[in-house]
């Protein structure tokens, strides 16, 4: 339904899975395309910010590594993750 923000996650669950990555000095100077779990990516200045969601196959390392890059990575509080989902 419009205007309402559907999650059935354990609260624990979700603020240990939903994490903001910035993706920097990407190696090939290209910015990756389609990223598994993301809600939410802005790109610019060489650099890309991604809210996403982590898992085993998912990590912000594991990305870093095969993109070539470094990754800087910030855990987000209910209210930001609320705010994250509800851009969709």
């Amino acid at each position: 339904a419009k205007g309402n923000l559907r999650v059935s996650e354990p609260l624990d669950s979700l603020k240990d899975s939903i994490r903001q990555v910035r993706f920097f000095g990407f190696k090939n100077g290209s910015l990756p395309g389609d990223i598994p779990e993301c809600f939410r990516t802005v790109r610019g200045n060489g650099e890309m910010t991604v809210t996403l969601r982590t898992n085993s196959l998912t990590t912000p390392e594991t990305l870093a590594q095969r993109w070539s890059c470094q990754q800087e990575t910030r855990a987000l509080s209910l209210e930001d993750i609320f705010v994250e989902l509800s851009r969709n």
